[in-house]
């Protein structure tokens, strides 16, 4: 069966996780999944500085990018 999965966020925690575990049971059981997220990261605004805010957003991009790339 072909499986797709929405993802509205990038991090790979909490509900995400859980997800990722049923997608990887589900592939295991001979299923063909994709996920798709967000290639840009949520701006979440930790700071009161926009510049901050940016640099946190564009940090947590690049840190998702190998996650995005992996057919895993």
């Amino acid at each position: 069966m072909k499986i797709n999965i929405i993802l509205p966020i990038m991090a790979k925690s909490g509900g995400s996780a859980v997800i990722y575990k049923y997608v990887d049971i589900l592939r295991n059981q001979g299923h063909d999944i994709i996920v798709y997220k967000p290639v840009i990261a949520f701006n979440m605004r930790r700071y009161q500085s926009r510049i901050k805010n940016n640099i946190h957003r564009l940090y947590c991009t690049f840190k998702g990018l190998p996650r995005i790339f992996s057919r895993n």
